[in-house]
Order: C-alpha cells, then structure tokens, then sequence
C-alpha cells in the first residue's frame, strides 16, 4: 500500500472536466501521467459548489466515477497537487480532503489500487450525487456512461 502510482480523479481534474477551477491543473496532470481510462471507486459524491467530494463509505451501496492516471513521478506532482486540494500537512485533522490509497475498478481491466483524494470532514448528506457522476450534474455532455 502507498507505493502505487496510479490516481483516481473525480472532479475538476478530469480530462473532460472543462470548469474555469481547475484548468492549469489539468493541463499539468496531462503532461505528468498517463490516462488508464475510466473506473470506479465505492463511496459517496457530494457537490461542494464549484468542486465535488468523494466520502470513502465502507458500506456504501454507491459508485463515483471517474479515470485512472498513470503518474510519470508521483512525488514531483503530489507536491503541487497536495497544495491544490487544500492539503497543509501541519494541519491534517482540519483539511478538507485527505489522500489514501483505496482500490479502484477500471472499467477495462478491473480492480487496482489508487491515490485518491477523499473527504476528511463531515458535509450536509443533502449535497448527495446519487449518480456518482460529477461531470453529468455540470451538464458535460462528452462523458460516457461506465
């Protein structure tokens, strides 16, 4: 565990996200890994407004979708991603989101495990995606259903 270099993206880092948030962000991504493809993680989404959240529920019922990156050099792109989602490593009970790796479905290949970035704090259940789906509630039409 930890020493994966793969990581699952849900929200403004997507390939096909094309919100203003993000967009510098995602130019880099691109330019520092690889694209797996589409997969799958269990847990809940919720809509934090501009961005979503993913909450890593052990008995959720429930799917978020997003892609896998391959990542050339996950040390050098944690660093300035970290900062990205908020994460102040002197702070780690506060943040926002928190980075685990946590197995994954890919939708050609099957499971595997990820970085992914989760929800550390407690949000309002009414913010619920039931979808699982961000880019589908920014009416992104150029994502394909898993």
């Amino acid at each position: 565990m930890g020493m994966t270099k793969y990581l699952f993206v849900y929200g403004t880092l997507m390939s096909h996200a094309k919100g203003q948030l993000g967009t510098d962000q995602r130019q880099r991504l691109a330019s520092e890994s690889y694209l797996l493809g589409q997969a799958r993680i269990t847990g809940q989404l919720f809509d934090l407004g501009d961005y979503p959240a993913l909450a890593l529920e052990k008995d959720s019922a429930l799917f978020v979708y997003g892609e896998v990156l391959d990542l050339h050099d996950p040390i050098a792109t944690f660093a300035w991603l970290d900062t990205y989602e908020g994460i102040d490593p002197t702070k780690l009970a506060e943040n926002e989101y928190r980075r685990v790796v946590h197995s994954v479905e890919l939708k050609n290949s099957g499971p595997t495990e990820a970085w992914v970035y989760a929800l550390n704090v407690r949000v309002n259940e009414q913010q619920l995606i039931e979808s699982g789906r961000w880019l589908a509630t920014v009416r992104d039409t150029t994502w394909k259903d898993l």
